[in-house]
């Protein structure tokens, strides 16, 4: 378990004060889930499903560089750099016999920050091999991250809740959300699990009381994709029999059926 400093003061510190809670918690969450630099990988749906609440990105961009800018866009947007994570994390030096402190200055330096030798870490700031967004490219992100939104929809925790909803057991939630986060990318890919589902549901093991924990079906619904119930049947209603079931009411109507033969021709 990995450990670091925490600020304490910040909660007397005013621009975090005003912050609705879900975004206190959202900071909470970078600063717990960033590297040993203070990049953090963005991945929003992961973030909203493991706070428990919806994230607006560019209103926590808004809001936690309200008064002075705390986190700076990378790689037009894939990560994210908490400023003052170094300095408040190792000091404003960093020593040579560290080897906590060396590992801090490599990740840096290959990283493509600028940083001057072992000293003035406050004043760490980005080389040109990141490519810090401007305004502009921002809103050319933006307006890429809407067009591919309209084509493939954005999954995340909503879509997951949707779909444990309908599993049976419920035993693993937490580690089938990370599971269904990560192989669960666009509108076909929820279409997909919403018929593995339904061909699991249907499935002969099932139907007889046989159903995997919550976490081992997610780990491999694709497996379940083109599974076309052949163990399974449908009676006229409706209604999903097995198939011992289904051969069973086949034998009473044609019993049914040979017993109303007889009586025609009795009569």
């Amino acid at each position: 378990m990995s450990k670091r400093l925490s600020e304490t003061e910040i909660w007397k510190e005013r621009w975090y004060r005003e912050l609705p809670l879900g975004f206190k918690l959202f900071w909470k969450y970078i600063l717990d889930n960033c590297d040993m630099i203070g990049v953090w990988a963005k991945d929003i749906p992961l973030a909203a499903f493991q706070i428990g609440t919806e994230i607006d990105e560019a209103k926590a961009l808004e809001l936690f560089n309200k008064d002075k800018e705390r986190i700076v866009v990378l790689n037009s947007g894939s990560k994210w750099w908490i400023k003052d994570f170094v300095p408040f994390q190792y000091g404003e030096s960093l020593k040579g016999e560290s080897r906590v402190h060396r590992k801090v200055l490599f990740l840096l330096k290959n990283g493509g920050f600028e940083v001057d030798g072992w000293t003035n870490l406050n004043k760490v700031s980005m080389g040109s091999r990141q490519g810090v967004d401007s305004p502009k490219d921002k809103d050319k992100d933006k307006d890429k991250d809407k067009d591919k939104d309209k084509d493939k929809g954005v999954i995340g925790g909503k879509e997951f809740e949707e779909i444990w909803g309908l599993y049976p057991n419920k035993d693993g939630k937490k580690a089938a959300a990370r599971s269904f986060l990560a192989s669960v990318k666009t509108h076909q890919d929820l279409v997909d699990i919403k018929q593995a589902l339904k061909n699991y549901l249907q499935s002969d093991k099932v139907l007889k009381g046989f159903i995997k924990n919550g976490s081992t079906w997610f780990n491999n619904w694709r497996d379940w994709i083109e599974f076309k119930g052949a163990d399974s049947l449908r009676g006229s209603s409706g209604k999903l029999y097995t198939k011992e079931q289904a051969e069973t009411i086949r034998r009473m109507d044609q019993f049914k059926q040979e017993r109303i033969e007889y009586d025609t021709k009795s009569v």
